[in-house]
């Protein structure tokens, strides 16, 4: 069963990207934005009260329901499609065991009451109604951490979004509504703000081969920082905004000119190294690929796409044992 959990914005990211690029900032602030809701599949809750006055809303009462069967084991495969949110996911009284990491199977050290799970990652869990009965019913729950954000989020019931999970060997229920669960949260945890799943938890079912012919290295260093642009209602002045760079380099979008067009056949074959950093690796093989943080007070997630990675070595922490599979 494919759950998507993903933060919701009522205005588009390219309106909030074209603020926060500029001198105004998006609602005053340039910082990342706080989303409005949280939304599991597509459905979240939202309290049309709090929506600006003339626009159109409707509050979605009924939460997503999913069917699993009783006495059985049912794998969710957990995909974050979020823009910005880190999310908290788990199922009432149930813990769950982690058997695939970005499509790495991998054996869980232990069960877990909550998922971390950031933007862009996959994880999927076990959900075991060992000891359900038919009828039984309990949430899933996908609880935004809101110190990863700014303050903005309208209410506390937008922060998390709940799916009922029903027990039963039907595979359709009765379209009238059915009572909803009562069951309670887990207990606050003790993990701490902003922190993924702890890597050293998961180990990879495949111990994958070490990668000892490694070809070359390529490094990148990232930084937060800023630019002087002049002010969009006096040009005389100017403002200092903020940044991320990359090798001193600040990505600049291109929404008419996608990056990947460039290199593939019939595009133009290089990249302007004035709107993104960027290394080319000359030969295939294995790649060692370093990334140094400048940023002292500050940790940033990374990943890669399309390709099969192992992470060795973490602030002066080396392991080929057991590498983490990304």
């Amino acid at each position: 069963m494919v759950v998507f959990v993903s933060d919701w914005y009522h205005d588009t990211s390219t309106f909030i990207l074209g603020e926060q690029l500029s001198t105004r900032g998006y609602n005053g602030s340039f910082a990342a934005p706080s989303p409005n809701s949280a939304i599991l599949n597509g459905v979240g809750f939202f309290d049309c009260q709090r929506y600006a006055p003339g626009r159109q809303c409707q509050t979605r009462s009924q939460p997503l329901e999913l069917l699993v069967r009783p006495n059985a084991k049912t794998r969710l495969r957990l995909v974050q499609s979020s823009s910005h949110a880190l999310f908290r996911v788990s199922v009432d009284n149930h813990r769950l065991d982690i058997i695939e990491a970005d499509a790495t199977p991998v054996q869980n050290r232990f069960q877990m009451e909550r998922v971390q799970i950031h933007g862009g990652e996959r994880y999927s869990v076990i959900l075991d109604t060992a000891n359900d009965r038919e009828g039984d019913a309990f949430y899933l729950r996908a609880a935004i951490d809101t110190d990863c954000l700014a303050p903005g989020l309208d209410t506390p019931a937008g922060n998390t979004a709940r799916a009922v999970i029903r027990v039963t060997n039907q595979k359709t229920l009765p379209g009238a509504s059915l009572p909803l669960p009562r069951d309670s949260d887990w207990p606050p945890s003790s993990i701490g703000t902003c922190y993924d799943v702890d890597s050293s938890a998961l180990v990879p079912r495949m111990k994958p081969p070490p990668m000892t012919d490694v070809v070359g290295s390529v490094y990148f260093n990232v930084s937060f920082g800023t630019i002087v642009v002049a002010d969009q209602v006096t040009a005389s002045e100017r403002r200092v905004l903020g940044r991320f760079f990359v090798d001193n380099t600040t990505y600049i979008a291109q929404l008419q000119r996608p990056l990947l067009h460039h290199k593939l056949q019939g595009g133009q074959g290089w990249l302007n190294s004035s709107e993104v950093a960027s290394e080319t690796l000359p030969t295939p093989g294995v790649w060692d690929i370093v990334i140094n943080n400048l940023d002292v007070a500050r940790e940033h997630p990374f990943h890669l796409h399309g390709v099969d990675r192992l992470r060795f070595v973490e602030t002066y922490m080396c392991s080929q044992e057991t590498p983490t599979v990304f």
